[in-house]
């Protein structure tokens, strides 16, 4: 099942596209790792979910209390979620922005910066982390409708 048969293609790329770019601020100051100097972190988010907010009614609809348990910490639940504020959304109201749910993870390439060819050794070790790399850590990014990024479902008030 296409879980974004109805969203532009378009918007899931400048979505990842933003998404990856609050990754990389959220870890830029942060010592996470001790990487070698070759190395990088960056984001590599996953699109899980994309809830397109129509009128100020739809962003009542995404605040709303819903009657079942959402855990964000499980793709499933998300998709759940999301599926049922999409149904509660009145399509036929002006499309104000969206609501990207997004896997968030984090991978390691060369650092452009590293003017030297990587080694056999230090190719595989980018290849050995990134494929043992399975991340439980899930986000949000809210773009408005010119698929600029937001703070918040306020700031896309009509």
């Amino acid at each position: 099942m296409n879980r974004f048969k109805d969203i532009d293609d378009t918007i899931i790329q400048r979505g990842i596209t933003l998404a990856k770019q609050k990754i990389e601020a959220d870890y830029s100051d942060k010592f996470v790792y001790a990487l070698p100097n070759w190395a990088m972190l960056t984001g590599n988010p996953e699109p899980i979910a994309v809830v397109p907010i129509h009128g100020n009614e739809g962003i009542l609809v995404s605040k709303q209390r819903v009657d079942f348990e959402v855990d964000f910490n499980d793709e499933r639940s998300i998709i759940y979620y999301t599926s049922y504020l999409n149904t509660q959304m009145n399509n036929q109201l002006p499309l104000l922005g969206y609501i990207l749910f997004y896997k968030n993870v984090l991978i390691i390439q060369k650092d452009p910066s590293y003017a030297l060819p990587l080694s056999d050794f230090e190719s595989a070790e980018i290849i050995r982390y990134n494929s043992n790399n399975t991340s439980t850590d899930f986000s949000f990014i809210i773009v408005n409708k010119n698929l600029e990024f937001v703070a918040s479902t306020a700031d896309l008030l009509e």
